[in-house]
């Protein structure tokens, strides 16, 4: 009798699940009074190797009894409890195309008349070791394997070709760096949207596609939200909440100006501490924010989800403010398109990453094992057209030289070797002040054995300004203003954070809700943290372990 052993008994000896075996002998059991099956030998047909037991003949194995404890709820609730011993073998008169598989019959006996589809035709037919050794038992429908493929079946082997095309680009160097994924639909969609109608020149005639017959492109799905639930969460779900149409009152600014330079609104910093039950959780539209790449997209990420959602505050009006440089403006176009649902708001940033690779391979890296910095980064995309000058002087041979200052993004560290802008009672504002200070500051520059004297002069106020305030143990403002023709107010907009080399960020939207978002941890979701009208800015100085490493602050359209 033919049969197939079901169950991993012993590897070294070739008794695997799925073994083909024939009964050659028997043990029973006559303790209880009815004969059962002890133990069952089999003969394993085509082993891999040879087994030789003691006391037996080649290849004959013993097959012993498993036990399995079931639990049966009776219909009164009652508890009963069933021990089942059985064989782990079956009969193997004849198995289904699906268990076939990977198995080689030098006689293959098949019945096609059932068989649903050509893969299944092709699944029994090729387990024959030869034409002359397969036997068709009766008679079968020939339009399944002559019927023609399925617009499904022709869209799924052009989606498998475009992988493999994906597959042969990456190995030769040649796929550019917003072509990623993590899944399948994510991939084809990006391949689609960079190539258009285009098809591989490898591609068979029978399922190519153009722009006469075009392939249909991946709809965009929206990934699932994962969540590890506790008892605390399900408690807190199940707490009802008050709606409240009304956001937290801030507290009034301070504004300081200084009677020399452009001075700043500083705001009181006595406030509770996060999490605070104040918070206003009624906002209109929640932020979302960039799900993290394992090319180390997380400075990316943080840096984005900022942007991104001020820009979504007021779409119009940021999208002339933002266009500073080519890359910004091509930043807003995705985000464009991404609304638009054009694009993933990853293959944006990838689109990003790919063009700053191009300019700069070790700055902006596209591997894994290697990131980029947040400072680098606000500097790159914070490039802008003039907005002041930066006067360099000598005192004693009075060499004079002039800069223009170009970009947005300030690095507090060069100036923090001036002991007015270090220690506790330093804020944005003060590093401000000094660093516009109309009679100038030391620099690191030296001429005539000493060090020269910069000023820095603004021009033209900018719609957003980024501070790198890494180990200056520089503190926040809620906002400060800066006077030029007009006074102009900053608001605090975002804060990313860096630790155990990872960045995450906070989003602050215009009613003051604080926003987290670590595209490794929450992916597209962003989580309330405080609302800033209740909330010690000094609080604010970590986030999940990390420290601050940048603080930017906008105008508010």
């Amino acid at each position: 009798m033919p049969v197939l052993i079901k169950k991993n008994e012993a590897t070294e000896c070739c008794i695997t699940n799925g073994a083909e075996a024939r009964v050659v002998s028997w043990h029973i059991d006559h303790s209880i009074g009815t004969p059962i099956l002890a133990t069952l030998f089999v003969e394993l047909i085509n082993p891999p190797r040879p087994v030789q037991l003691r006391d037996l003949p080649l290849n004959v194995v013993p097959l012993t009894r498993h036990t399995v404890n079931i639990e049966c709820k009776m219909p009164n609730d009652k508890i009963e409890l069933v021990t089942w011993q059985q064989i782990p073998v079956l009969p193997n008169f004849a198995m289904t195309d699906y268990a076939s598989q990977g198995r080689t019959r030098p006689n293959n006996v098949v019945d096609l008349n059932n068989c649903s589809s050509h893969q299944s035709y092709y699944t029994t037919l090729s387990r024959s070791a030869s034409a002359a050794g397969t036997i068709i038992v009766q008679g079968f429908d020939p339009r399944k394997i002559m019927g023609g493929a399925s617009g499904y079946l022709r869209q799924e082997f052009r989606e498998l070709e475009i992988l493999d095309d994906i597959t042969k680009l990456k190995f030769n160097g040649l796929l550019p760096g917003h072509i990623q994924g993590h899944r399948r639909n994510t991939l084809v969609r990006a391949y689609q949207h960079w190539k258009k109608d285009e098809c591989p020149k490898h591609v068979h005639a029978a399922i190519k596609w153009s722009k006469a017959d075009p392939l249909d492109t991946i709809e965009y799905t929206e990934d699932a939200k994962w969540e590890i639930l506790s008892g605390n969460s399900r408690k807190l779900k199940a707490t009802k909440k008050i709606p409240t149409d009304e956001p937290p009152k801030a507290e009034p600014a301070n504004e300081v100006m200084s009677s020399k330079i452009p001075g700043a609104v500083n705001s009181g910093q006595t406030e509770p501490r996060l999490n605070s039950t104040g918070i206003n959780s009624s906002s209109n539209s929640q932020p979302v924010g960039f799900i993290w790449s394992s090319l180390y997209s997380c400075a990316y990420d943080a840096l984005l989800t900022i942007v991104y959602n001020l820009w979504s505050e007021n779409k119009e009006k940021w999208s002339n403010k933002l266009k500073i440089n080519d890359n910004m403006t091509s930043l807003i176009s995705s985000f464009l398109e991404i609304v638009q649902e054009d694009v993933t708001m990853e293959m944006g940033r990838d689109q990003l990453r790919a063009n700053l690779n191009s300019l700069d391979r070790s700055w902006f890296p596209l591997r894994r094992g290697q990131g980029t910095g947040i400072s680098d980064l606000c500097e790159e995309l914070m490039k802008s057209t003039s907005i002041g000058s930066t006067t360099s002087k000598c005192d004693i041979c009075g060499r004079e030289s002039v800069r223009q200052m170009e970009n947005l993004s300030f690095d507090c560290l060069n100036l923090d070797r001036d002991e007015n802008l270090t220690g506790t009672d330093s804020t944005i504002t003060k590093w401000l002040e000094t660093y516009l200070n109309p009679e100038g500051i030391e620099s690191g520059r030296i001429c005539c054995r000493q060090k020269q004297i910069i000023t820095n002069r603004l021009t033209n106020l900018p719609c957003l300004m980024a501070f790198n305030i890494a180990s200056a143990n520089i503190a926040l403002n809620k906002s400060f203003s800066l006077r030029l023709r007009n006074n102009r107010k900053y608001h605090l907009t975002g804060i990313i954070y860096f630790g155990n080399y990872h960045f995450n960020c906070r989003f602050i939207d215009k009613k003051g809700n604080i926003w987290y978002n670590d595209g490794m941890e929450t992916g597209r979701e962003c989580r309330l943290d405080g609302n800033l009208s209740n909330v010690s800015l000094s609080d604010l100085n970590i986030c999940r372990g990390k420290n601050i490493a940048t603080v930017i602050y906008a105008q508010r359209y």
